[in-house]
């Protein structure tokens, strides 16, 4: 095998790095999310609990009884919104990371045909490209439809506060 040969190989091999790299980057865009509806799971089940304990001992005025109350019927509603959203995001990082895995495979079998000069290792690794080119598709719309719905939470949160104050002007 020639210089010229050995560099061009070298260069398809190095190819899904382009890709690894772009799935670097999803990923860590996707953890940051994943760890913030993380957070937000947790803040809302504690506040939820204070809540259930304050009523359970009377610690609450009964003019704030109404809006405890109502705040807890909320994160009952949006909890389990909120955990579909975490599925979805935890969806799509599996997704990366699974076609980082293949991007890596995809580059041992490229080099694997350039070695062996076989025109069969060579599809198996244009296949196994297009593989987790697809797996990573996968991740974008798990993740396109997770933002979706997380608008329609920041919606619903939002719409419900502002009614909040309706209660008290009709009276």
């Amino acid at each position: 095998m020639d210089i010229e040969a050995i560099f061009h190989n070298i260069s398809l091999i190095i190819a899904p790095v382009v890709m690894i790299s772009a799935c670097t980057l999803l990923m860590n865009g996707l953890l940051a999310r994943y760890e913030a509806i993380s957070m937000r799971m947790r803040m809302m089940n504690h506040e939820r609990i204070d809540i259930l304990q304050a009523l359970a001992h009377n610690m609450v005025a009964t003019s704030m009884i109404d809006f405890r109350v109502q705040r807890a019927q909320e994160i009952v509603v949006q909890l389990p919104h909120i955990l579909q959203r975490h599925t979805m995001i935890h969806n799509a990082a599996f997704n990366v990371s699974l076609s980082i895995l293949i991007f890596i495979a995809s580059m041992l079998i490229i080099a694997l045909s350039a070695l062996t000069s076989s025109n069969l290792i060579a599809m198996i690794a244009f296949f196994t490209f297009l593989l987790g080119t697809c797996v990573l598709l996968l991740a974008v719309l798990s993740t396109i439809r997770e933002l979706a719905h997380s608008q329609r939470e920041v919606a619903y949160e939002v719409q419900h506060v502002l009614a909040l104050g309706d209660d008290d002007k009709k009276e």
